[in-house]
């Protein structure tokens, strides 16, 4: 995709999405090509997207456990008033 393309679909402005990722590019996590004024981004790896849906998986189940012990919380200021 190019960076106009990811820019909208991110709903953020290109100034914004743009410098992301050239940062991603120099770490080796997106490759690049130049098409004439267009430069197209794409994964280096396909590897990636299964580490993202990894900490995707770690982060939900760090949320959940936090709500829940929150929730605990909560009851228990509830049972000492």
């Amino acid at each position: 995709m190019t960076v106009s393309e990811i820019a909208q679909k991110l709903n953020l402005p290109f100034g914004t999405v743009s410098p992301h990722l050239l940062m991603m590019r120099r770490h080796g996590v997106l490759a690049s090509r130049n098409e004439a004024t267009l430069v197209y981004y794409r994964l280096a790896n396909p590897k990636i997207l299964k580490a993202f849906d990894l900490i995707r998986e770690l982060l939900t189940s760090q949320l959940k456990a936090e709500r829940i012990f929150a929730q605990r919380m909560e009851k228990a200021a509830c049972l000492k008033k």
